[in-house]
């Protein structure tokens, strides 16, 4: 019985320290806007770069515009027709 708790106290804490160490490691945030076909799709995206969060917020809009593989490509090599990051 005591091996089962240490266990899945040890699970538990693992837990933690994977979900702190993920949150610690953003640290920026941007707003990309993507103009795509005549629509315009705003999103947020968050990570430990620059560049990892645009492409984050660029996938989210460009999910949204897209209709597919080939659009969801097309999209994703659009400019951003807005582009607004900032440190978290």
């Amino acid at each position: 019985m005591a091996r089962r708790l240490w266990t899945a106290a040890a699970i538990a804490a693992f837990i933690g320290v994977m979900w702190y160490a993920a949150r610690a490691e953003v640290q920026v945030e941007c707003e990309v806007c993507i103009t795509f076909k005549g629509r315009t799709e705003c999103r947020t995206g968050r990570g430990d770069s620059e560049a990892s969060a645009i492409q984050s917020a660029n996938t989210a809009a460009c999910s949204v515009l897209g209709a597919g593989v080939t659009d969801a490509m097309q999209c994703s090599a659009t400019a951003p027709s807005r582009l607004e990051c900032r440190e978290l």
